[in-house]
């Protein structure tokens, strides 16, 4: 079969989300949420993504911006996955050579990605590119329809009753610095 990598049109949305949740399951990630996170980045991220497909089937993808969420210039996240069956044929190279020539392009000078730990072949990918550990984190996952919520309604009555009060987050949109400041 005859892959190539790609500019991602979103016409392979629903494959490269699919890719995304088959790599990183704690990532819930849908056709509708990628093409989400196209239409809001922000101008200044230079958000961009790519595919390795060929013959109908999609075998990788990859995404790469400047990190909107700070102030720090230079900046960026680039990630990249490929299917089990098409590893080692230099699809993951070349979707992140796609990457971090993009993000280079865009003014990046320092670039973070994201491995898990248990695929050790995708460690020593990112190790092989120079990529180094930085910080670790550890995702805990609880399907919502297995969260023990007794006492739920207990706890918010006392937080309101000591003056908070719960909303939701979209009610706030008019009060930017103290969430930002929250946060």
């Amino acid at each position: 079969m005859n892959i190539s990598v790609r500019s991602y049109d979103g016409s392979h949305a629903k494959e490269a989300a699919q890719i995304i949740s088959d790599l990183v399951p704690e990532w819930v990630v849908n056709e509708q949420m990628l093409l989400h996170w196209e239409r809001s980045k922000p101008e200044r991220a230079r958000y961009q993504q790519w595919v390795a497909a060929g013959a109908g089937e999609v075998a990788g993808y990859a995404g790469a911006s400047l990190d909107s969420w700070t102030t720090s210039s230079g900046a960026a996240f680039a990630w990249a996955g490929v299917r089990e069956q098409f590893r080692r044929q230099g699809l993951g190279t070349e979707l992140f050579n796609a990457a971090e020539e993009h993000l280079r392009s865009a003014g990046a000078t320092k670039i973070k990605t994201f491995v898990r730990e248990p695929d050790l072949e995708s460690v020593a990918f990112v190790e092989s590119r120079g990529y180094r550990p930085g910080r670790r984190g550890r995702t805990w996952i609880l399907p919502p329809g297995k969260a023990d919520l007794t006492g739920l309604d207990e706890g918010v009555r006392a937080l309101e009753d000591s003056g908070f009060q719960l909303v939701q987050l979209g009610q706030l949109r008019d009060k930017p610095k103290e969430l930002h400041e929250m946060f």
